[in-house]
């Protein structure tokens, strides 16, 4: 056993009685709300994954499985569930008597009609999920959980944050606006610089006098790595953020994701070879701001034309012996005709099945009608194959070694109309179904995972965006007890 490993195994040992960094205050959030997520913990596995029998569905607590990350920290539930979706969908009677307004009747144009033909395909099938999970037997515990999470953090003005020394809760880094300024080469983000340094800002004791010390990368178009086996705190523009263990990361816009692929062509038009075409990756999950005229009205977030996601080198990013391609679209009829008969096909994904997201209120009821027209309480993740040949072959000519005729993915399974039952948490942000689609990896090599457009970070993933730091912050989690 190599000694950086010995001592990250120490780290990890030593965590529960772990100091924080100097500069950092590390309190471990209200009573009130320890106790809730103890009680959660006692409906649903530590993984965070309820599987519902006599249905092809589960249930996912997104707050569990994102801490299963983490040794000496966890998420705050509280801050994961910031939307309304703690309240109750029963709406009080108004006194008196009310005008009902009138629905106007139109006729359905053509992709509205095919978009209602497949909202009636898989609209038995969600319910059926939906009456097997609140026929669960622990179903009244798993409510009286939730509900005391969030309502814990409402109710407790002694909860406590994970924030910066000496200042009130931050707001959160804006790093699109960030990368716009002339400055934005000059960012930095600093992380420990060795083993030595991880276990003395973890609170280890046998380490000396040494100082902590960092080392700095630019913090944009430049792969960042925690290559340890313990997460690391790592700091950049004045605001501290968890990194977890193993996790790639890179901060950049579209133009610069070819620094993800094994060999890229350089300014100078030359073939740089940066590692095997093992280093592919043979998960690739991709949540992509999508134009929407809503969110663009709210300003949201920034969308991105649909057309430059053809420009994705996902042939390239993919490993040699293939990939499984997962891709959340919204219900709009014009979007999943653009994935079906454009990108997937310039992808070179061959499609292999749909999931669901059903998503439900802490009392267990879906959010909304299940029949509207807009709006509907479910999203969809498509799933697609990238098969070995299809590749970029000649990409990898210079490897002899690799004989691509003889390699075939392993298909293990891969369920269709699987549905995924959770509570909504921020706006546009998806339950962590990475663990769930590591199972359907294809290939004999350990999985190798990858987000495009992230806002958070997962272990033993490469996660790439503009903002993949966004909930990263640490005031987003509160020390282990």
């Amino acid at each position: 056993m190599e000694e950086g490993s010995r001592k990250e195994r120490q780290a990890q040992q030593s965590m529960g009685s772990s100091v924080p960094p100097s500069g950092m205050r590390m309190e471990e959030g209200s009573r009130k709300e320890r106790q809730a997520q103890q009680s959660m913990g006692s409906s649903v596995p530590p993984s965070g994954i309820l599987p519902i029998p006599g249905a092809n569905a589960v249930f996912l607590e997104p707050s569990l499985m994102l801490g299963s990350s983490y040794a000496r920290f966890c998420l705050r539930p509280p801050r994961y569930y910031s939307r309304s979706y703690f309240y109750s969908s029963v709406v009080p009677q108004r006194l008196g008597k009310s005008k009902k307004r009138k629905l106007r009747q139109y006729a359905l144009n053509a992709k509205e009609q095919r978009a209602q033909l497949r909202h009636q395909d898989v609209r038995q099938f969600l319910l059926d999920a939906h009456r097997e999970f609140v026929a669960l037997p622990d179903f009244p515990s798993l409510v009286k959980s939730l509900e005391s999470c969030i309502s814990s953090h409402r109710n407790s003005e002694d909860t406590n944050e994970v924030t910066e020394t000496g200042s009130e809760e931050m707001e959160d880094v804006d790093f699109v606006k960030l990368a716009e300024v002339w400055q934005a080469p000059l960012f930095e983000i600093a992380i420990p610089s060795s083993v030595d340094d991880v276990l003395l800002q973890h609170g280890q004791t046998n380490v000396g006098d040494k100082q902590l010390e960092f080392s700095t990368s630019p913090l944009f178009n430049a792969i960042v790595e925690n290559a340890h086996d313990v997460e690391i705190l790592a700091e950049c523009v004045g605001h501290t953020f968890l990194l977890p263990r193993r996790c790639r990361l890179l901060v950049s816009d579209l133009a610069q994701i070819s620094r993800l692929i094994p060999g890229y062509l350089t300014k100078f038009f030359k073939y740089k070879i940066t590692g095997h075409p093992s280093d592919g990756y043979n998960v690739i999950l991709i949540d992509p701001p999508w134009e929407n005229k809503s969110v663009h009205r709210q300003s949201l977030y920034p969308t991105l034309p649909n057309r430059r996601l053809l420009a994705l080198p996902l042939q390239k990013l993919a490993h040699i012996e293939g990939a499984l391609v997962a891709l959340w679209i919204t219900n709009r009829e014009k979007l999943r005709s653009f994935v079906e008969d454009m990108l997937f096909p310039a992808w070179g994904v061959i499609n292999a099945g749909t999931w669901y997201w059903l998503k439900v209120r802490s009392s267990g009821e879906i959010i909304s009608d299940l029949d509207l027209t807009h709006h509907r309480p479910y999203e969809c993740l498509l799933l697609g194959y990238i098969f070995p040949g299809s590749t970029s072959e000649a990409a990898w000519k210079s490897f002899p070694e690799v004989d691509m005729a003889k390699l075939s993915p392993v298909l293990k399974g891969l369920p269709d109309r699987h549905v995924l039952i959770s509570i909504p948490g921020d706006h546009s942000r998806k339950p962590p179904v990475g663990l769930l689609l590591s199972s359907y990896a294809p290939g004999s090599t350990t999985v190798r995972g990858l987000e495009l457009f992230a806002r958070e970070l997962n272990a033993d993933w490469t996660s790439w965006g503009n903002e993949p730091l966004h909930f990263q912050h640490t005031k987003y989690f509160t020390a282990r007890k």
